[in-house]
């Protein structure tokens, strides 16, 4: 994997944390929130960030 593709999938990654984070808030809004989804956001974080520290590693 190259630094671009890293790149790209580190973007991907924290744009499904980010579509989770927000699909939790709207079932929040409705009395029906998860907990476990906040654990899938955490996951999805963590794995962003160590596609773009590969990303970044990738670059030197």
């Amino acid at each position: 994997m190259n630094a671009k593709s890293a790149n790209i999938i580190s973007r991907i990654l924290a744009l499904i944390a980010l579509i989770i984070a927000l699909y939790n808030a709207y079932l929040g809004w409705l009395d029906k929130s998860k907990d476990s989804y906040l654990f899938l956001v955490l996951i999805f974080v963590m794995l962003s960030v160590l596609a773009a520290e590969y990303s970044k590693k990738q670059n030197r």
